[in-house]
């Protein structure tokens, strides 16, 4: 009888703790903990920071720009540029001598004109023409006992009745005088000038030969 007793309250011990093990699994499983799905749509979707605000515009470039009026300067038209310097003026000459007899002296120092030669002039420098010109042979001589400075010497021809300046060229045969005469030294100077043919009726000729002379001028026809 003791026995059954024992059994009995054995099998009424194990009938509980099957229950409460059952009551307790299925708290677990409805219990008050949120499902992962209602967690997170619980919780407000982030936003990447700053779209709750508008993007900002670039602010305008302050920097200034060209001025509306300006312009580019013109740059100013350059000059026809001619191989002739400016020549003495003629109150410096002395009176023209005829070109069929070509020599003039004064204070020692003489100057010829050795030949006048037709030839095709040749354009090498800015400002030339080639075409009809004259070739003129110049001599001085310097009879006086000290040196006669020719860096500035000069050989103007000047045309037509309108004594129009010729254009002095490159060739052919140009062969300036030197820089110094020596006492009783004869030097030669030749260049050629553009005339044109038409216009060698009323020609003159200025030699040049330093700031201690005057203009030496020979006017007349060159055939």
């Amino acid at each position: 009888m003791k026995s059954r007793v024992i059994r009995v309250v054995v099998v009424v011990a194990i009938l509980v703790a099957i229950a409460l093990l059952a009551r307790f699994q299925m708290t677990r499983s409805s219990g008050s903990e949120p499902s992962p799905s209602a967690t997170m749509s619980g919780q407000p979707s982030k936003t990447p920071a700053g779209d709750d605000e508008p993007a900002r515009q670039p602010t305008p470039s302050t920097t200034a720009g060209p001025t509306p009026n300006a312009s580019p300067q013109n740059p100013s038209p350059k000059a026809t540029p001619t191989r002739t310097e400016s020549t003495p003026s003629r109150s410096l000459s002395l009176t023209p001598a005829p070109i069929a007899e070509p020599t003039h002296t004064y204070a020692g120092v003489q100057v010829s004109l050795d030949s006048i030669e037709a030839v095709t002039g040749e354009a090498r420098g800015p400002g030339e023409l080639a075409g009809p010109a004259l070739r003129v042979t110049v001599t001085l001589r310097n009879n006086t006992a000290t040196e006669l400075p020719l860096e500035g010497a000069l050989v103007n021809v000047f045309y037509g009745a309108a004594q129009t300046p010729a254009i002095q060229l490159s060739g052919p045969g140009v062969d300036p005088f030197p820089s110094v005469a020596a006492p009783n030294e004869v030097v030669h100077g030749t260049y050629v000038f553009s005339v044109p043919i038409e216009d060698r009726s009323g020609i003159a000729i200025e030699v040049v030969a330093g700031t201690a002379t005057p203009v030496f001028v020979f006017e007349g026809p060159v055939q």
